[in-house]
Parts: C-alpha cells; structure tokens; sequence
C-alpha cells in the first residue's frame, strides 16, 4: 500500500475521495492531510508518497515528465474561480476563459 496525501477532511473533495475508496474497496495509507494545494504539490515533488493534485497545480512538472500521472479521478468536481481585485470589465476575456474550462476533465 503506497503511502499517500490527500487533503484535509475540511476540504469539499475529501468526501469525493474518500466515497471513491470505499466503493472500490481501497484503503489508503495517508500519511499526511494536507489543506493547500500548493503545499500539496510540493508533498507529491518530495517524492515521499502519492498525491492526489488538480491538474492545473502539477502541469509544468507533469509537462516537464517531473511527475508521472497515474491516473484520473473523472468524477472528482472543484471549484475554481476567475477573479481580480480591480474592476474591469472584459466580458469576452471571462467568457474565453469558461469556455476552455468546461471543456471537459483532465
């Protein structure tokens, strides 16, 4: 059993992950409980353990092939949202920008 990090049970997808265990008879070694994906990604670059990352957090790394992907979770959902903190007002930039994200998972 390699040891893994998830994130923290706090975290909206903690429950997602672990509903995916449990219904495919997993039971994962964490070794760490992880609350920011940043500090997710540097666990996963230690080398100690696998990760369970988006995949925007990894891309440079997994383009670089410092990390190899092992698989997708498709029916893992996150939230992500575009915002600035000064008033613009470039509706076609916001709306670009969704289109690419709803192009599907991983």
């Amino acid at each position: 059993n390699h040891p893994i990090f998830l994130p923290i049970k706090e975290n909206l997808l903690r429950s997602e992950i672990d509903s995916f265990f449990e219904e495919n008879k997993i039971i994962p070694n964490v070794i760490a409980e992880i609350e920011a994906a940043e500090l997710m990604r540097l666990f996963i670059l230690s080398g100690k353990g696998v990760g369970i990352a988006s995949k925007i957090s990894l891309m440079n790394e997994v383009n670089k092939n410092s990390v190899k992907k092992l698989g997708c979770l498709k029916n893992l959902k996150e939230k992500f949202y575009a915002v600035t903190r000064s008033k613009i007002n470039q509706k076609s930039l916001l709306n670009d920008m969704l289109e690419k994200f709803k192009q599907g998972p991983c």
